[in-house]
């Protein structure tokens, strides 16, 4: 019975779980983009504005996704 109450927690935080290492693998193909340094040369200048809207963007999108998860996984250690 507890099990078929938890199952949808479970299935919730797998599912975060997807999205944390898809944004993460996200951010990190930015970090190298970014690290390349002919970017930040003024013929570059709306490349990199775009980039870095992206970054804002993914880095804001793992930090709310991952205060998802931790407060579905406390929930579920509360429940067990």
């Amino acid at each position: 019975e507890k099990r078929k109450q938890l199952q949808p927690l479970k299935n919730k935080l797998k599912k975060l779980e997807q999205q944390l290492d898809e944004l993460q693998q996200r951010k990190a193909k930015l970090d190298d983009v970014m690290a390349d340094q002919s970017l930040y040369e003024e013929s570059n200048k709306s490349k990199l504005v775009q980039l870095t809207a992206e970054y804002s963007e993914v880095t804001g999108q793992l930090e709310q996704t991952e205060e998802e998860w931790l407060e579905l996984q406390d929930q579920l250690e509360q429940a067990i």
